[in-house]
């Protein structure tokens, strides 16, 4: 000031010395502040991992600064020239000022902790300190509603801060406890330190309403919400003024939280509680919205109690009087109890609101539905798709009442037009339609999806088991099933599926040992168990005792599934004479499907009965005719066969022609019967057209090819004889006879008929059996 002449510029002296004094201050506390942060000044003497560590004491040691992430972000970028030995050291130093000094933000411990391996050395501390401060430290981390806060705290004095922060911290823990005069001692000693705090208002005003001294804890509360604004605190003085029956009082602060927080669940039930106590209905609409809204929230159960205790009575307001209704209908149908939901519902006057109006449909679908009376559940179903906006809580029971009434597709559209990624239910629910219209990719695309997002219940486990299953994923569908088992052990249809998963990986002797382990016989004896052991003794060569497991669910569940499926397995894998006895069994039980008939022949055929098997073709064909699922050339074959057999000629012509039927069959079948009535000319040119054919099949027709074209060899020669003396009888007879290398040269797999209701793995299912 000297050097500028300006020594007579009191204003500027006094800046000067204010400055001055400033400095001097910071000094003593051995720090600067540079826009805005402190800055700590070298001290002489110390190494850079003591002058680190001394640095953070001093941050811990100004409350205000201790809290400020930007602090501890500056303190780490002045580390970064550390190398490893020196941050190893300053790791383990930090930790060790840390284990005694505890009261830091979560947030900025998860900052520090992310610089120093403390979390992947954590059992090494376990050994070196005191389990109580490792317990402590790493209790620290833990952020959110019941662990420590810092909001609301800026205003602490550093002198006070830790002694403040572990009394507060003693009387949350006796408060768990339920040790109340310890947490009203020490909560008490923390508000002498510092009373502008909401956190430990509303710990003492808990602690002053457990013990009972109510008054004192409206009073915290009051002043809680005084310092936050939160509306918490005023819903905590309302359940006081209920628990004091001061109805007055806790009907205005219900009304003055739903207006501010028209979502408020717990208001508008407090509000609807009031109302009922006070015989004080307030005529507001926003008093009348939220007790339609009371009807789309979630109920607690001391209301569903109170409800459920009270009759019903009409208080001459009518929203209020609707809503009471509706509730109560709601809690009976709760309790299963259908009819008087209906009969209270039946009571209502006409109803005004929509809203309401719609949720009365809506009960009344679902009481319908209880009660098993579809008609009306769908009457009241097509008033609700009238309707042209639907809250969202109505629109989901509208889905789970589809969903009841097996309206899948209905169902899907819904699901479509609600669904999004914050709504993993909707998911679950349309994964089940998948299930049910047998969409069973996208209802594991679905399940996929929601396995991220929450856990699923036994039941999805169990569908998501089931379409693996169906898609043929077995050992996807096998970790679905097991997981059934650890939600649900006593689930026995997870462990019948179980072994089906096993069965379809073609583990036969493991199935067997899975279902003698469990006693799944005798315990969950049933059409499917008995085709699992069905397919497991087949797999395994026993095939008496799989016809005698067949035979059982014959007996006893009348199921011609399974033994159709036995006999059908019996023809496949050459077990010709059990299939016989197995026809007989049949016949004496029951009149003989032409699917019996039709496979018995077929058995002849295959031991070579052809006598007896074209006997039973004729009777078949006079009676019963032959199953339809066969196609014109097998027909045309037999019956062709069936007339030369019977030396008809003509009539075997005549039928192969009828069905204008030009396979290769027919064209060997023509020849044999032109032969046999010694059109040798008519014979040689079906015999060379069927060998044509057979030139552009596949393999395995040689044995075909070397008939014919001895055939075609006796037809010219057979010409040349007719010309001079007519033909030997021991020729034309030859040309029948090699029809039997004809038969054996037959593969009789591609004759047999899979029956339409045949066990497959889609209606196997444990649902389809049990009902059948």
């Amino acid at each position: 000031m000297k050097a500028f002449g300006n020594l007579d510029d009191i204003s500027t002296f006094q800046n000067l010395r204010e400055a001055y004094e400033q400095a001097l201050l910071r000094a003593k506390h051995n720090k600067l502040d540079v826009d805005g942060f402190p800055v700590y000044k070298h001290k002489v003497g110390l190494t850079d991992v003591e002058q680190a560590l001394y640095v953070a004491e001093m941050i811990y040691s100004d409350f205000a600064q201790r809290i400020q992430c930007t602090v501890w972000d500056q303190w780490l970028t002045s580390i970064k020239p550390l190398n490893k030995e020196a941050k190893d050291e300053l790791s383990v130093k930090l930790l060790q000022f840390f284990l005694h000094h505890p009261f830091v933000p979560p947030k900025i411990l998860k900052r520090l902790s992310c610089h120093f391996e403390w979390i992947a050395n954590q059992w090494m501390f376990y050994r070196q300190y005191p389990e109580s401060l490792v317990d402590r430290f790493f209790g620290s981390f833990k952020d959110g509603p019941g662990f420590l806060n810092y909001d609301g705290l800026e205003g602490l004095a550093s002198v006070n801060a830790d002694e403040y922060l572990q009394r507060r911290l003693e009387g949350r823990h006796a408060l768990i406890c339920n040790d109340i005069s310890a947490a009203i001692e020490h909560l008490m000693s923390a508000y002498a330190l510092y009373d502008t705090d909401p956190v430990l208002l509303r710990l003492l005003g808990c602690a002053f309403e457990l013990a009972n001294l109510l008054e004192r804890a409206k009073d915290c509360f009051y002043a809680g919400y005084q310092l936050d604004n939160n509306l918490d605190f005023l819903l905590r003085v309302a359940a006081i003024e209920v628990k004091q029956q001061n109805w007055s009082q806790s009907l205005n602060l219900y009304i003055l939280i739903v207006n501010a927080d028209p979502l408020n669940n717990d208001a508008l039930q407090g509000l609807y509680v009031s109302i009922l106590n006070s015989n004080q209905i307030p005529t507001s609409v926003d008093v009348n919205s939220a007790l339609v809204r009371l009807i789309e929230a979630p109920l607690d159960e001391g209301l569903l109690i109170l409800i459920a205790e009270n009759e019903y009575q009409r208080n001459g307001h009518h929203v209020f009087d609707v809503v009471t209704a509706l509730l109560k209908a709601k809690v009976s149908l709760a309790l299963g109890d259908a009819s008087d939901a209906l009969n209270i519902i039946g009571q209502l006057p006409t109803i005004l609101d929509y809203r309401l109006s719609t949720w009365s449909s809506l009960l009344k679908t679902k009481a319908y539905i209880n009660l098993n009376q579809y008609n009306d559940a769908k009457h009241c179903i097509t008033y609700l798709q009238q309707c042209d906006e639907l809250c969202p809580e109505v629109r989901y029971e509208l889905l789970v009442c589809y969903l009841e009434l097996g309206y899948y597709s209905l169902a899907m559209k819904l699901i479509n037009e609600d669904i999004d990624d914050d709504k993993p239910t909707y998911r679950v629910l349309r994964a089940r339609c998948h299930y049910k219209l047998a969409s069973y990719n996208d209802a594991i695309k679905d399940y996929q999806a929601v396995l991220r997002q929450l856990e699923l219940a036994t039941e999805d486990w169990f569908q998501l088991g089931r379409c693996y299953y169906l898609v043929g994923d077995y050992s996807q569908a096998l970790t679905s099933f097991r997981k059934c088992t650890q939600l649900d052990n006593e689930s026995l249809d997870a462990k019948v599926e179980i072994a089906a998963c096993l069965l379809g990986l073609k583990d036969f002797s493991q199935v067997e040992s899975y279902i003698n382990e469990h006693d799944l016989y005798r315990v969950r004896f049933s059409i499917r168990v008995l085709w699992l052991l069905t397919e497991i003794n087949f797999g395994l060569g026993r095939t008496n005792n799989a016809i005698g497991y067949a035979l059982q669910a014959w007996e006893l569940f009348s199921c011609q599934k399974l033994i159709r499926r036995c006999g059908y397995w019996c023809i496949i894998h050459g077990y010709y004479e059990q299939f016989i006895d197995l026809s007989e069994v049949i016949n004496k039980q029951s009149s003989t499907s032409r699917w019996w008939l039709w496979h018995k022949l077929i058995t002849l055929f295959l031991q070579k009965k052809y006598a007896i098997a074209f006997d039973l073709l004729k009777e078949m064909k006079a009676n019963c005719g032959l199953p339809p699922e066969l196609t014109v050339s097998i027909h045309t074959f037999f019956s062709g066969l069936l007339y030369l057999w019977r030396s008809s000629p003509t009539k075997a012509i005549e039928t192969i022609t009828v069905r204008e039927d030009h396979s290769e069959i027919c064209c060997i079948l023509l020849g044999l019967a032109e032969f046999n009535r010694r059109n040798f000319v008519a014979a040689m040119h079906h015999w060379l057209k069927a060998k044509r054919l057979l030139n552009v099949q596949s393999e395995g027709y040689e044995q075909w090819l070397l008939l014919l074209n001895h055939w075609v060899v006796l037809a010219s020669e057979s010409m040349n004889f007719q010309c001079a003396s007519g033909v030997e009888e021991s020729n034309a007879k030859e040309s029948l006879i090699s029809i039997y290398s004809l038969l054996d040269s037959i593969d009789w797999t591609d004759f047999v008929i899979s029956p339409e209701d045949e066990l497959t793995n889609s209606n196997i299912s444990p649902q389809g059996l049990r009902t059948e």
